[in-house]
């Protein structure tokens, strides 16, 4: 049985992503059609870097992902795979023409990481409700996003099979340059006895800084001396310059080491995700894998692993940022409450990549 198994952004995030599924196969012989820019060292399965759209511009960058996607279809037709399974795709209007010509003589999955492009409103709400209409099998991580998806997208259930993310830990860390950068922080901003809250990764517009900011600055300064945020990652928010200068408020506004990232977790004993939208998280994954508390907004699959165990606290509704407060204050009132190895054990059990891979080979069969 031979399985196409397709991501044109296979590099980063969404990249590891694969490998960690691809890797642990064992009943399926896999196809995997990539991005140029994706690392696919030491992974069994067959690959080809069929999309390189990554290094055009303008025009040119459309026109090689449709040959890519041309050529992902005269591959389909020689070797005439039992799936193709879609990870991301970029341009939906091309890519429910090919969908619809794959399913002649394939059957077609996509996995939905997110229901709509981050930051994309209901631009293309339309034309991914006839994407989802149209492809066989959808894979989601929660059961948050099925129920948009039949809800909203009037998909039927049955079609819908959730397969949870599974957790990233960084690989290939230099330890030491990793325990210097933490013990700097601590000793620079004198966190040791007090409670730090996280915002870590790239700064989008979905993530609520402004919230974190205006939440941060309506606590009063006796708070504050026992607490300290940091906020560390490239993009653009002026909310970051509400905060700046704050007593006990770090803001490293720049792109981020894989050492830096890690120190600055390790540092926090709780990490701040109060998003306004979001499918699921890869950083929320991260934490976990790293047995860190969270805070986290009711959106999309940021509650899912507090079904398994107490692992933080989730930000009442309406989410703004006397609820978000609320959140800080309860978590600095439990500062020494950590949740015990069981729920750890569960937590880190639900999303094992060989848990996973087994499951997604499941589907591949029905």
């Amino acid at each position: 049985m031979t399985i196409f198994f397709v991501n044109p952004m296979g590099y980063g995030t969404l990249g590891k992503y694969d490998y960690n599924i691809v890797s642990n196969f064992q009943n399926t012989t896999v196809l995997y059609l990539t991005n140029t820019k994706s690392q696919t060292h030491n992974l069994d399965q067959d690959s080809m870097k069929i999309y390189d759209y990554s290094s055009k511009k303008g025009i040119f960058k459309a026109l090689s992902y449709i040959r890519s996607q041309y050529q992902l279809l005269q591959l389909a037709k020689s070797k005439n795979p039992r799936v193709v399974h879609f990870q991301w795709l970029k341009t939906p209007r091309v890519d429910l023409l090919l969908i619809k010509r794959l399913k002649r003589n394939s059957k077609t999955i996509l996995t939905v990481h997110n229901l709509l492009p981050h930051s994309s409103g209901n631009r293309f709400k339309a034309i991914y409700k006839k994407i989802y209409l149209t492809v066989d099998q959808l894979i989601v991580h929660t059961a948050r996003t099925k129920e948009e998806l039949v809800k909203d997208y009037h998909i039927t259930a049955e079609k819908i099979q959730i397969i949870p993310h599974g957790t990233f830990p960084i690989e290939n860390l230099d330890r030491d340059k990793t325990a210097n950068i933490k013990s700097a922080f601590v000793t620079n901003f004198k966190t040791a006895d007090k409670v730090v809250f996280g915002v870590l990764g790239r700064i989008n517009a979905y993530k609520g800084i402004p919230i974190i900011a205006e939440a941060w600055r309506k606590l009063t300064p006796e708070k504050r001396g026992v607490m300290h945020l940091l906020i560390a990652g490239e993009g653009k928010s002026t909310a970051l310059e509400y905060i700046e200068g704050l007593d006990n408020t770090t803001v490293v506004n720049e792109a981020i080491s894989d050492e830096e990232f890690q120190a600055f977790l390790e540092v926090s004993d709780f990490l701040l995700l109060p998003y306004l939208q979001i499918s699921q998280s890869g950083f929320l994954l991260t934490a976990l894998s790293n047995r860190k508390r969270v805070i986290v907004s009711n959106r999309g699959g940021l509650t899912e692993p507090f079904s398994l165990g107490k692992v933080g606290y989730i930000i009442e509704e309406p989410l703004n940022a006397e609820n978000v407060k609320s959140a800080l204050l309860e978590a600095l009132d439990n500062k020494d409450i950590y949740p015990d190895e069981t729920v750890w054990e569960k937590v880190l059990g639900y999303y094992d990549w060989k848990n996973i891979a087994r499951s997604t080979e499941a589907l591949y069969l029905l």
